[in-house]
């Protein structure tokens, strides 16, 4: 008989079954009732605990970081290059372009086009024009004033060619500047020393706002004196803008007469041109205006 208190025989105070030894199984642990059984495939899931390969992580995908950069930073230059187009455009006036369409079934208008030129020099663009058949063109000192040499200036053809200059005359004090360069049968224009009288109506193109053979027109509206020129120059109406630096004027003959070298900022519509008959009181470019 055992007494209350006492351990059962064979066992010491301190020592544990078996049942109270063993911790309890979780539920997942346990095996499945024979009922459970009859409707697993125990060999199917004793097989999937033994592949050991379905519980390796496999790696994540990198993130392509640099790609993501490099779209960000071109979509913030797109942007940045849209806003300043934007800003460029809504500086000028547009209307330019409305009135070149209306000047363009104009056959005398569309007669002066022939010898427009494009210019460039660095980052410097503007209209240039031909003066003789030979390549020899006009435009303005400040559009090609940061060429260090000829080779710096290049010039657009009309039939889509390029032109390198190899040689130019300068005249800083006329904002003008004279571009030799090699080609053959080019348009030219016909040039007039005649000056324009107040009233007279003028032509001129050119090539504004990256706009190729745009016309306009306008009238004389005075003589006028500008810093850094030292002859008069001519103020006329007309819609003038960036890019039109370089574009001959012509007279009603169609003649060239000027060539356009600013706009007035505080004046809508009004532009600035260099008389040619100055040109010509240089003896250097008169040497290779009528050289054979």
């Amino acid at each position: 008989m055992q007494k209350d208190g006492c351990p059962p025989v064979g066992q010491t105070d301190g020592e544990e079954t078996d049942n109270e030894a063993a911790e309890p199984l979780e539920k997942w642990q346990r095996p499945p009732s024979a009922k459970d059984a009859a409707q697993l495939d125990l060999d199917l899931i004793a097989e999937l605990n033994a592949d050991t390969s379905l519980l390796e992580e496999k790696p994540r995908p990198k993130k392509h970081f640099w790609s993501i950069v490099a779209l960000l930073l071109a979509i913030t230059i797109l942007c940045g290059f849209i806003f300043a187009v934007y800003g460029k455009l809504k500086e000028n006036d547009l209307g330019f372009l409305q009135e070149n369409v209306q000047l363009a079934q104009d056959p005398f208008v569309q007669s002066l086009k022939g010898a427009i030129l494009g210019v460039q020099c660095k980052d410097a663009r503007g209209t240039a024009f031909s003066i003789r058949s030979d390549g020899l063109a006009l435009t303005n000192y400040h559009v090609v004033q940061s060429a260090k040499n000829a080779g710096d200036i290049i010039l657009s053809l009309q039939d889509g060619k390029l032109a390198i200059c190899t040689s130019y005359l300068l005249y800083p004090e006329l904002d003008l500047a004279v571009l030799s360069f090699s080609a053959q049968d080019l348009s030219y224009v016909q040039i007039s020393l005649e000056e324009p009288k107040k009233g007279d109506l003028l032509y001129f193109v050119g090539n504004p706002l990256g706009f190729s053979l745009q016309a306009g027109r306008g009238k004389v509206l005075r003589h006028t004196l500008s810093e850094g020129m030292q002859p008069p120059v001519l103020l006329f109406s007309g819609l003038v803008n960036s890019g039109n630096s370089g574009s001959p004027v012509f007279n009603e003959d169609g003649q060239a007469v000027a060539v356009i070298f600013a706009k007035l900022s505080n004046v809508k519509a009004t532009g600035l041109a260099i008389e040619l008959k100055y040109l010509f009181e240089k003896e250097d470019f008169l040497q290779i205006f009528a050289r054979s």
